[in-house]
């Protein structure tokens, strides 16, 4: 009778567990002028694979901005270029910003005779950041069902170059982005193509089995 007891309690355990799935899809906006907006595809996720547990998004993101400046004075002079921009994922759960911001001084010397941005008065500078947020969405139904669903991307840049004196300067940007989207979800747990009877099933029958043990043992 211990025995079965102890067989039942391990075919309750297995019934009442299911498999942890996970199904990712990834899309990427390759680098390229700013501003920009692209639209990204992706799946929803299937009802018929189990049971959703959980949403989310990884975003990662670069911005880069090329600086170039070129001192026509007599005398020497500071440039301050400031890398400034945003990229916005607008998931369905609601917008989410990675703001991106760095600055850097460059000095350069009086006007050297040529305008190339280059030598002992100009310069040309490359700044780059990468982002990265992880966003958990609320409303899993949302996600659910067939078909795809849109995520909207908009890059801008404000990068600027600050002087005094007489000089010519410039700037360029250009932005990159990606995004991963992650399904957790709870598959049945399935034995030789059947599924596994509920854990209501199992009960009542070690109940049923604890009985006739009973009835077995006072006799």
């Amino acid at each position: 009778m211990k025995k079965t007891l102890a067989a039942l309690a391990a075919a309750l355990i297995a019934a009442g567990s299911a498999q942890a799935g996970l199904i990712e899809q990834s899309a990427t906006v390759t680098v390229s002028q700013t501003p920009w907006t692209q639209s990204l595809s992706f799946d929803r996720f299937n009802p018929t694979a189990g049971v959703l547990t959980g949403v989310s998004f990884l975003l990662d993101g670069d911005l880069v901005t090329r600086f170039f400046g070129e001192n026509k004075g007599r005398q020497g002079a500071q440039f301050i270029n400031v890398l400034d921009g945003a990229l916005v994922f607008s998931l369905p759960s609601g917008d989410v910003t990675l703001d991106f911001d760095d600055s850097r001084r460059t000095g350069v010397g009086a006007f050297d005779g040529v305008k190339d941005y280059a030598g002992a008065s100009g310069y040309d500078l490359l700044l780059s950041q990468d982002r990265q947020r992880s966003v958990a969405a609320g409303n899993l139904s949302a996600f659910e069902g067939p078909g795809q669903f849109q995520v909207l991307i908009n890059a801008s840049s404000q990068s600027v170059i600050n002087t005094t004196g007489n000089a010519k300067y410039g700037s360029s940007t250009q932005a990159g982005a990606s995004l991963t989207l992650r399904y957790d979800y709870e598959a049945p747990t399935q034995r030789a193509g059947q599924t596994v009877p509920e854990p209501t099933t199992l009960l009542l029958t070690g109940l049923a089995l604890a009985g006739l043990g009973l009835v077995r043992r006072r006799r």
